[in-house]
């Protein structure tokens, strides 16, 4: 595979006015549904899995907390999103090795704009799919993956109350194989370093610290990378995506993959420890992410690899 350079926005082909994306505009963000107010008004059919949440896995503590500060918090944060992500014109990944970085703060407004349902459509970045469910039976599933977001958001709140800049780096990368499609199969490399094959636990549950961010985590991903992480999926790389919602970014700034096409996502940070599968999900607890962090660029020393 080809490889891109640092830099804020690397890329090997010319970005064309398509490209670039387009954030919500201040009318939409300020027309967004008051989800609050949704919830707690018991009809709130469009919202089942968001109310769901709010009333059957949150407990008093959590609604409380919810309610007066991660909320406000959330609508807030989306309104930022044209003093932070609006002064950059970042590209679409659409083709070719293109890398674009952004910032903690940059990730969690356009994190925010999902979460308020704010965010076009046609970038498959909304949360609307995700708050409603017709299946009856997936309303819980949903509700912990909407548990998972909002112990995400509580994360950056925190943070941001304690001064933090939130200006650690995400690096989204979108790579090409120039080989074709037999040449792998006749390739005679060999690996010069031991592979350890384990039987149990998960993809993510590997020890970081110890492995000293060596490790890379692969996803099995759809080939619109995220597949149902906002929607009714709840398997391998729709778990991975609300352990670590930065990877949900990749959503908003990646087209469909192609048969020979990768996508590297490094620096992000897992936020909630879960547990189960599709429909026996569950948010568990908030993770404390301990992966070291790269001293010349000040990202954590995460990688994962989407492959279709």
């Amino acid at each position: 595979m080809q490889n891109a350079g640092g830099g804020n926005a690397v890329q090997t082909m010319p970005a064309t006015q398509s490209d670039y994306l387009h954030i919500p505009a201040s009318a939409q963000l300020q027309s967004a549904p008051d989800l609050l107010r949704c919830v707690e008004s018991g009809g709130a059919h469009h919202f089942n899995a968001l109310q769901y949440m709010y009333k059957k896995v949150m407990n008093a503590q959590e609604r409380l907390t919810f309610k007066t500060k991660t909320w406000p918090f959330v609508r807030d944060l989306a309104l930022e999103v044209h003093t932070t992500v609006g002064r950059k014109r970042i590209t679409r990944l659409v083709d070719g090795t293109r890398e674009v970085r952004l910032t903690q703060k940059e990730c969690a407004c356009l994190l925010a704009c999902a979460f308020t349902c704010a965010m076009p459509d046609r970038y498959s970045m909304t949360c609307s799919r995700l708050f409603h469910v017709a299946d009856h039976m997936r309303a819980a599933q949903n509700a912990n993956k909407i548990r998972c977001l909002v112990e995400y958001f509580d994360v950056i709140r925190e943070r941001v109350q304690r001064n933090d800049p939130l200006d650690r780096l995400v690096a989204f990368q979108r790579r090409g194989a120039s080989l074709d499609s037999t040449a792998f199969s006749r390739s005679t490399m060999t690996f010069s370093f031991p592979i350890v094959v384990e039987d149990t636990g998960t993809i993510e549950d590997w020890d970081r610290t110890g492995m000293m961010g060596t490790g890379v985590e692969a996803d099995f991903a759809n080939s619109r990378i995220g597949g149902g992480a906002l929607g009714q999926g709840c398997v391998q790389e729709e778990i991975r995506f609300m352990q670590s919602p930065e990877l949900i970014v990749s959503m908003f700034l990646c087209s469909k993959m192609g048969p020979l096409d990768a996508i590297v996502i490094r620096g992000t940070e897992t936020f909630s420890k879960t547990n189960g599968y599709a429909r026996s999900f569950e948010f568990g607890s908030r993770f404390d992410d301990r992966a070291p962090v790269d001293a010349h660029t000040g990202m954590l020393i995460t990688t994962v690899v989407a492959i279709d």
